[in-house]
């Protein structure tokens, strides 16, 4: 609040709006919702006023995380596409790959697959076009009807070792799991052939015993 003030005195509209909307990020960690909704509005409020495109663009696109995290879909849509509107005419590829993915996992909580899709698309060729992995991932984290899924999963690194994994589309989940092969530590019985009427002193080679179990 001091460092709200202190901008608000100097008359940096830009500073008030930066340090409002970081106290409103801290209530949202924090699940103070109403408070973080009011404060990220009126930092907009500012930032429409004075200008500023791309606050304007990534302060929708944070109201619409915190819609979203509410289960307020539909608002949170509206927030997503209007930082969407902006981040094309100021064509900002990295947030515009994030704001195609963000409206597309709407779309899919609100059971529009088809859009779902289009969206997460899109989003996917933006983060290819710029090599970005972490991305890419992150657009395919979006399934629709028809889509085929698996899992890569390594098993334990000692004998009888479960390894598991969960997946999670939507309502259904699933834990596949890998047991490791324990080793047998008892071998079959064996036997050497014995050495009758053996020289002093002399080295005897027996026949070699395979060993099995």
């Amino acid at each position: 609040q001091n460092a709200i003030d202190l901008r608000r005195q100097i008359g940096d509209e830009r500073g008030v709006a930066a340090a409002t909307a970081n106290v409103a990020r801290i209530q949202l960690r924090q699940g103070q919702y109403d408070a973080a909704r009011a404060g990220l509005q009126q930092s907009l409020e500012i930032v429409e006023r004075i200008g500023n495109r791309q606050m304007v663009a990534n302060l929708h696109n944070e109201i619409g995380v915190l819609e979203e995290r509410q289960g307020r879909y539909r608002e949170a849509l509206q927030r997503y596409r209007q930082s969407l509107a902006l981040l094309r005419e100021l064509g900002d590829q990295r947030a515009l790959a994030e704001s195609y993915n963000n409206i597309g996992f709407i779309y899919y909580q609100l059971g529009d697959f088809d859009n779902a899709a289009v969206y997460a698309q899109q989003s996917m060729q933006l983060y290819e076009k710029a090599g970005n992995r972490e991305g890419q991932m992150l657009a395919g984290q979006t399934v629709v009807p028809g889509d085929t899924i698996a899992i890569l999963q390594t098993s334990g690194a000692t004998p009888g070792a479960v390894s598991t994994a969960t997946v999670t589309v939507g309502q259904s989940t699933s834990s596949p799991w890998s047991v490791t092969t324990r080793h047998d530590a008892t071998p079959d019985p064996f036997t050497f052939a014995a050495v009758l009427g053996a020289d002093t002193d002399t080295l005897y080679v027996s026949a070699a015993a395979t060993l099995a179990g």
